[in-house]
């Protein structure tokens, strides 16, 4: 292994650990508060990890009803074995999101790679900055930083874990080509297949995402893979027997809810209208509101301050459209180029389809999957901003003080990592400081906590009266509680009753711990409360006496 083999690993590696330290340092405190779907996420895992059961009794299900929303089945299981391991908490939870982020950062930097291999024996005369190394590590460094792959891998979302699958077929699927021995071969036949199975087991969107981006690549790489055709079809065939169970679902079954409760198709629009709702949705997502300056439709989706893409990133994506432009004659030069940047462009437009289709705007969480594309775009437009700096006259004539050459391009590099890394200083200060207070009412900050007080008086009340204000409290009756899903349904939450209709006319209900809202019972009024990171009041939690007062 030469010098620079061994330099590159250790970057690899200092890349894994700054994206490991970002996605797990607090997961389990920031975002304070649990949402519903995490929730339902978490107990239902627990829940068929230890009964084969679901919430509503249906055994080892293809697609989890919890809500009515149908989730997709492959993070629920996932979830289940960390929650058996350790425990029933948001840590737990949110734990393999976290580690899915830290593996996709390491996919991102592999298929980089082997995107622009070739482009290392090509250029091997030219400088390090337009290796395929270097640009794998650019690759890998905005991912790493990215404030939009940061947030959905803190959460318990199932994009995050779908784009990680995703990124790591398309990597195996790249080295179809790569192997002699026998073993080699059918191990990345095999790899492939699960991870695409894996893919669209893990959310809804993969299903319209996948199947469009493996044929993107299979046609831009037709001349590889046609000399491996006959390896692509033992993926095509063991993929589609993995996912017999799935398509049944979606044919037969709730597979395909989502689709129809989510989308505009289902609206009562014309053809028309539809299609000027899909364009003005679109367009949308590769607006500058969205990308860079924090447009979001719901603080559980971004921090509403910083966009998904930090400016840094925006610019060098900026960079890569027009770097067709730019270069003119010169992307052409090395195949390998011009092929990264028509494969960013065809996954942009791809992997925006399910938010370009959906009712609600913009919504990162839909749109994550395209994130691959806009980094592979961005790492196009460094690549271009390098060749047209390198050559300029005065990049070649002036020399630093110790007579470095290069020093225009040098400075250009330095100063962008410099804002790089401010900006992204900048985001995670928000991240942990102001938005952290903000984002109390997105994430029912308070319902773990108040749950507490319901385990603790439930053998000494008659009846626990829970306020269903914020909506879906049973769900974190059942998580906190780990109540199992038989004893659910045989009346193991026959002590309480959720209600809207609280008032302080109920203070007067014999033994009863009332759990309300502010607005239903008075702060005053309470024996607790349960503040949020806002320091509003969320909950109060009040216990009548033994005896009926008039």
């Amino acid at each position: 292994m030469n010098l620079l083999s061994k330099r590159w690993l250790i970057l690899v590696g200092l890349i894994l650990i700054l994206a490991t330290v970002l996605r797990l340092y607090k997961i389990g405190e920031v975002p304070h508060g649990m949402s519903w779907d995490e929730a339902a996420i978490g107990y239902n895992g627990y829940a068929v990890w230890t009964t084969r059961r679901d919430e509503w009794l249906n055994r080892l299900p293809t697609s989890f009803r919890s809500f009515g929303d149908y989730k997709a089945p492959l993070p629920i299981y996932l979830n289940g074995f960390f929650t058996v391991v350790f425990g029933m908490n948001l840590w737990a939870v949110r734990l393999p999101f976290a580690l899915a982020g830290v593996a996709a950062v390491g996919g991102m930097i592999l298929l980089t790679y082997q995107l622009l291999e070739r482009k290392s024996v090509v250029n091997k005369e030219e400088n390090v900055f337009l290796s395929a190394a270097s640009l794998s590590l650019l690759s890998g460094l905005l991912i790493a930083l990215s404030p939009w792959h940061i947030h959905f891998s803190r959460i318990g979302f199932e994009s995050g874990i779908a784009l990680c699958f995703l990124i790591w077929s398309l990597v195996f699927l790249l080295r179809l080509n790569q192997v002699v021995k026998a073993w080699q071969r059918f191990f990345n036949i095999g790899a492939t297949s699960t991870f695409l199975a894996a893919a669209l087991y893990s959310y809804h969107s993969t299903k319209i995402v996948v199947p469009l981006l493996v044929l993107l690549f299979i046609f831009l790489k037709r001349k590889v893979f046609w000399i491996e055709r006959k390896s692509l079809l033992c993926v095509g065939v063991l993929t589609s027997i993995g996912l017999l169970p799935l398509i049944q679902d979606s044919l037969f079954g709730h597979g395909a809810d989502r689709f129809w409760q989510s989308t505009i198709f289902t609206l009562p629009l014309s053809p028309v209208e539809k299609l000027e709702a899909f364009i003005y949705h679109f367009s949308a997502h590769i607006s500058p509101a969205f990308l860079s300056f924090g447009w979001t439709n719901s603080l559980r989706h971004g921090d509403g301050h910083w966009g998904v893409l930090l400016p840094t990133t925006f610019l060098l994506v900026v960079a890569g459209v027009l770097s067709p432009i730019f270069l003119r004659k010169k992307i052409s030069v090395i195949a390998d180029e011009k092929q990264l940047w028509l494969i960013a462009v065809g996954w942009i437009l791809i992997g925006l389809l399910p938010a370009a289709i959906g009712r609600d705007i913009p919504h990162s969480n839909r749109a994550l999957l395209a994130l691959p594309g806009f980094l592979l775009l961005a790492v196009a437009g460094a690549d271009s901003l390098w060749k047209l700096l390198q050559p300029l006259s005065l990049n070649q004539r002036v020399n630093g003080t110790k007579s470095e050459k290069e020093l225009l391009v040098k400075s250009v590099v330095g100063t962008w990592l410099l804002l790089h890394c401010l900006f992204s200083l900048s985001y995670l200060h928000r991240y942990y400081g102001s938005y952290q207070r903000e984002v109390s009412v997105d994430f029912l900050d308070g319902y773990l906590e108040v749950m507490e007080y319901a385990k603790q008086y439930e053998p000494e009340v008659e009846r626990i009266l829970f306020t269903d204000f914020y909506q879906q409290p049973y769900i974190f009756a059942l998580f906190s509680r780990k109540t199992n899903p038989i004893w659910y349904h045989g009346g193991s939450l026959v002590k309480y009753e959720f209600s809207r209709r609280i008032n302080e006319g109920d203070l007067g209900r014999k033994n009863v711990l009332i759990i309300a809202t502010p607005s239903e019972i008075p702060a005053e009024k309470a024996m607790a409360v349960v503040r949020g990171t806002d320091g509003k009041v969320r909950f109060t939690v009040t216990r009548t006496p033994n005896e009926v007062t008039y």
